[in-house]
């Protein structure tokens, strides 16, 4: 999030949040053992999970948190897919064992937690308990109440199970505020050359501009491949770092989170042209362009989108998920 001055809430809800992981790593290293650890810190909170509307500052919060620990705490932070992903790709993670990756960490910042089916659900009932279990301290950031995890979907009855669990091991943070931080720097740019966004045919000078920096250039095929699957990916600028695709190659193909994250990950500059509205009747389109976004956001990926509709009109769903309300605050962030 874009620096800005912390509000008294955020700053209370910091000092509160600070307070618990210290005082619960200094639990943990003060003792002989873990095994000790466990036994005596077992009427103690052992993780924070903070939530709230989008764009009030809980990643900032987390971020924070996270950056100011002490250099010898053993600490990770992951996406939430990129957290599902690895648990879903490692057997030996999914029957009970923590694998190599978290088993020696003191602290895992899982950021951006989202429940969509019934096999998140149910794995994420399994794998925190896991965490907690092996000493690990576990801070989360999400938008949901934890009343409401999973809230309609199918077979919840099975999942529910873990609320109470999780109310009694985590400090539940509820982060307010009326106002949507991103907002207040989207259009704030003053010269169209530093411009991200691009409504077509609002304005020639848009039109001529994104031709000349996108359009206009020499590009070239290339192919990622991973985990058994390929993207053949058509226009790739010659210094190998940017990329350009339409909305079609970006969202076709039923792509998902692996592919996002790898996309990511190869490449820093991403241009995207000619997006428009997302409607009731493709609802699968607009998830995976959420899911895109997410993963944008998580590796500081720049972003530049070329549009037929105006940024708040991108959204034409009729829900009442707050996901699509996070993405478009997400998406002015990053066009900003």
């Amino acid at each position: 999030m874009t620096n800005f001055a912390m509000n008294a809430l955020q700053s209370k809800i910091l000092e509160e949040m600070k307070s618990l992981c210290s005082s619960y790593l200094n639990l943990q290293q003060n003792r002989v053992s873990r095994t000790w650890s466990k036994l005596f810190s077992q009427y103690q909170k052992k993780g924070i999970y903070i939530y709230g509307s989008v764009g009030r500052g809980k990643t900032m919060l987390c971020q924070t948190l996270f950056d100011e620990l002490d250099l010898s705490i053993k600490k990770l932070s992951i996406h939430f897919d990129q957290f599902m992903h690895d648990c879903m790709k490692d057997n030996t993670l999914a029957e009970g064992i923590i694998n190599e990756r978290y088993k020696e960490l003191d602290v895992l910042w899982i950021d951006e937690l989202q429940i969509y089916d019934i096999a998140s659900a149910m794995l994420l009932k399994k794998i925190i308990p896991e965490l907690l279990a092996n000493g690990i301290f576990v801070i989360m950031s999400g938008n949901i109440d934890p009343i409401n995890f999973y809230k309609g979907g199918l077979n919840r009855e099975i999942f529910s199970g873990f609320i109470p669990y999780f109310y009694e091991n985590f400090d539940c943070l509820h982060l307010k505020g009326e106002e949507d931080y991103r907002f207040k720097m989207f259009n704030q740019t003053s010269s169209l050359s530093s411009r991200k966004f691009f409504l077509i045919h609002a304005s020639s000078d848009q039109n001529l501009l994104w031709n000349s920096v996108v359009i206009h250039q020499k590009t070239k095929p290339t192919k990622l491949s991973f985990d058994d699957r390929e993207w053949e990916l058509k226009h790739t600028f010659n210094n190998d770092h940017s990329i350009y695709l339409t909305i079609d190659e970006l969202l076709n193909d039923n792509r998902g989170a692996i592919d996002y994250i790898n996309l990511v990950q190869n490449f820093t500059h991403i241009y995207i042209e000619n997006l428009t509205s997302f409607t009731d009747n493709n609802k699968d389109l607009s998830r995976r362009f959420m899911t895109f976004i997410d993963n944008v956001y998580e590796y500081k990926t720049k972003l530049y989108i070329s549009s037929l509709v105006s940024i708040e009109n991108i959204f034409q769903v009729h829900t009442t998920d707050i996901s699509y309300e996070r993405t478009l605050s997400r998406l002015v962030e990053l066009l900003s």
